[in-house]
């Protein structure tokens, strides 16, 4: 009977550090998951945060991209009109030297008239004759 009486009282021993032990598992469970539940609502907040700053992202992302494409017909628009000022300088050098070409052939008419009449003709004048071939 001693005997089980002490088997009976470590047990009881036992049993006491036992759920001691469990207590103590517990309050640390709660602790744990204490923290869990306010990491989590950390997280939560700083998730919504990053939600937000990820909007204003893509609004000013379209914005920016809105800008680009407007930039882009302004280039677009520049080039065109560049072409057409080159085509009309390059067409306004044309008719002036067409226009001096014919100045010229008026003069160089007048100068063989002058030749044939047998009057006196300035050295621009003799030049250009001999310039053409015509002397």
């Amino acid at each position: 009977m001693r005997n089980h009486r002490r088997e009976m009282n470590q047990a009881r021993g036992v049993l006491r550090s036992i759920r001691s032990e469990l207590r103590r598992c517990s309050r640390e469970s709660r602790q744990h998951h204490k923290n869990m539940i306010q990491s989590f609502k950390n997280a939560d907040a700083k998730r919504k945060e990053a939600d937000n700053a990820h909007n204003v992202f893509l609004q000013i992302k379209g914005q920016a991209d809105d800008v680009h494409k407007e930039y882009v017909s302004f280039v677009k628009e520049i080039r065109n009109l560049n072409r057409t000022i080159i085509r009309a300088k390059y067409k306004a050098q044309d008719q002036e030297r067409k226009a001096a070409q014919a100045r010229i052939e008026e003069q160089v008419e007048a100068s063989v008239s002058k030749f044939k009449e047998g009057k006196k003709l300035s050295f621009d004048e003799f030049r250009a004759l001999v310039d053409r071939g015509l002397i």
